[in-house]
């Protein structure tokens, strides 16, 4: 399990910054939050946030199935 402190903390690693990124994605993309306010959320220059959804776009357009898997859980959990 991934936790709040984690995608909102400064660790680098891969268990945390994906997680970090998809929550950035879907916060721009679902909710429409603007970069510097997800930035601001985030602990992060707006940036950065920009550079994550783009990440993981282009992770959804390879079709990668750890992405789209988890993108399409979050989605039903917020449905």
């Amino acid at each position: 399990d991934v936790y709040k402190r984690q995608i909102l903390g400064r660790s680098q690693n891969k268990e945390a910054s994906l997680p970090r990124q998809i929550s950035m994605y879907m916060c721009r993309e679902k909710m429409k939050h603007p970069y510097l306010q997800l930035g601001d959320f985030f602990n992060r220059d707006h940036s950065t946030v920009i550079t994550s959804v783009k990440r993981v776009k282009n992770r959804m357009k390879k079709k990668e199935p750890a992405i789209l898997t988890a993108i399409d859980k979050i989605s039903q959990a917020l449905a």
